[in-house]
């Protein structure tokens, strides 16, 4: 998925601490980039979203099947975000939070030379999913 840095809100980098808000129904959230010290809460967020798509392809392919197609692309996704936290820049990893809790998280990285972004591995807990976030 790709987009356009003319829409550089969603390229910027924030200043850790500033941040900027969205959310609707009341409901602001601070974007600020990722740091270390959210991972875990990162890696509960990712199994959490991605939870219902697993099961869905181990329910298409049968178990068999999908332990010999997909099962350890699936369990990749694991040591991916990881390997997107770890390699900033050119990976940029911000976070949502609501009330001081981390409710999602977007990986993104903009190639100055061309101003195209890419839009890599990204969450919001299905807890929060449908507000905005």
């Amino acid at each position: 998925m790709l987009f356009v840095a003319s829409n550089r809100r969603l390229a910027t980098r924030c200043t850790p601490g500033l941040g900027r808000r969205l959310g609707q129904h009341g409901n602001p959230a601070l974007i600020r980039p990722a740091t270390a010290d959210d991972l875990p809460s990162l890696q509960e967020i990712r199994q959490a979203a991605f939870a219902p798509v697993f099961a869905s392809f181990r329910l298409m392919l049968r178990d068999d099947f999908y332990e010999l197609v997909q099962q350890r692309e699936d369990e990749a996704q694991r040591e991916l975000l990881d390997s997107l936290l770890a390699q900033q820049p050119p990976w940029q990893v911000h976070v949502a939070e609501l009330a001081g809790t981390i409710v999602g998280f977007v990986a993104l990285k903009l190639n100055q030379e061309t101003q195209v972004g890419e839009i890599g591995l990204n969450a919001v807990h299905p807890s929060h999913a449908g507000h905005g976030i």
